[in-house]
């Protein structure tokens, strides 16, 4: 299949979290396993002050309401996985890549709404005509959206997966402070009060929404865990899934590790002595064996 991978952050490129972690591992074991993948995120500062990447292709331009929003596509790549970097540095030539260090950016919604459009645009603009559509998180839950009202043809065939990492961050947002929506009229009916939530829509408008695990799935389906959403994910309980993280042990083995004092493995155990030893030794504790 071919597979785009819309993602806000990906590790050894740019990472806050754990989302980045698959952001990079799974098209990774995707593409071993004979599919093409391609991911698309933003051109953050970060990435700008790394690689200064060229325009892999022209500019392109979207537009909303009577202004246009140009940008630029970077290439990049991890692991032989091509990356595609949206290049808008209006929204994302900043410090962080959400906050700056101290407050959550005033225009986050405005910044991903533009993002999730924007992913679809770079697709087109490179001729990658994807099978299935992979979302992560709020900042891309906008995307399924804009497949399901693009009237190019270009999706015809595209399926979407909106993929829950963590469903207490939801994108939500007065709706009139997201200047790049505000010619989509047809979202005033889905408002919470005067705001978007970007999770909610990602789960009413991707074909099926995955959770990171089976039981953080089955959290989702119920009252409690839903986080407010469980109307939302009761309605579509049917498309709902969780498939467990995996671990990329190409990284995480203690067998292999290099930044680890002594290595390991459940054939001989000794070398995991010596990193608790030093574990011990580099945040001040006492040295010993006997203690937790």
């Amino acid at each position: 299949m071919r597979i785009l991978f819309v993602v806000s952050e990906v590790e050894d490129l740019v990472k806050t979290g754990g989302l980045a972690d698959v952001g990079k591992s799974l098209p990774i074991a995707l593409k071993a396993m004979g599919h093409d993948v391609t991911i698309v995120m933003p051109y953050y500062q970060q990435l700008a002050q790394r690689f200064n990447a060229p325009d892999y292709c022209e500019r392109q331009v979207l537009f909303s309401g009577n202004k246009a929003y140009e940008f630029a596509i970077k290439e990049l790549s991890i692991e032989n996985v091509q990356v595609l970097a949206v290049d808008y540095p209006e929204f994302f030539d900043r410090k962080g890549l959400y906050t700056d260090d101290y407050h959550a950016y005033h225009d986050n919604a405005e910044r991903f709404a533009f993002f999730a459009n924007a992913a679809l645009q770079t697709a087109k603009a490179v001729g990658f005509q994807a099978d299935i559509i992979h979302c992560n998180d709020w900042h891309t839950a906008l995307t399924p959206y804009f497949v399901t009202i693009d009237n190019t043809g270009f999706f015809t065939n595209a399926k979407t997966i909106f993929t829950i990492h963590n469903g207490a961050y939801q994108g939500t947002h007065k709706f009139s402070d997201i200047e790049y929506l505000q010619p989509h009229y047809q979202l005033h009916s889905q408002l919470d009060g005067d705001a978007l939530n970007f999770v909610r829509m990602g789960i009413r408008y991707a074909n099926k929404i995955n959770a990171v695990s089976p039981n953080y799935a089955q959290e989702l389906l119920s009252p409690l865990g839903s986080h407010y959403l469980f109307d939302e994910f009761n309605r579509r309980r049917n498309d709902v899934s969780g498939i467990l993280n995996g671990c990329d042990y190409t990284q995480w083995d203690p067998a292999t590790d290099g930044n680890i004092v002594a290595q390991y493995d459940y054939s001989n155990l000794a070398g995991k002595k010596h990193c608790k030893n030093d574990l011990q030794k580099n945040v001040g504790l006492p040295e010993n064996d006997n203690l937790p």
